[in-house]
């Protein structure tokens, strides 16, 4: 930076050139793991009723409604693809 200032170059140019090029990857990243971190947490609050309400689609409130289909008439708590004895 301070040889592009003493070259004459601009606070602008500068910024742009410099600061801004090596800081987009940081940036880039701490957005997509924050992205996670919230459709983890708005998933979660709308498992327990705090979120979005039924009408609206949220991966929390469909599986609460996934849940109510659990388990299957007959009680078993076997997975499909488990062996059967």
């Amino acid at each position: 930076m301070h040889a592009a200032h003493a070259l004459g170059a601009g606070h602008a140019r500068i910024l742009g050139r410099h600061v801004l090029v090596n800081a987009l990857p940081v940036v880039i990243v701490q957005a997509s793991l924050l992205l996670g971190q919230t459709i983890l947490i708005e998933s979660g609050l709308s498992y327990l009723g705090l979120g979005a309400q039924p009408p609206l689609p949220s991966w929390g409130n469909m599986v609460v409604e996934g849940d109510s289909s659990w388990p299957p008439p007959g009680g078993s708590r076997r997975f499909p693809a488990w062996p059967s004895s």
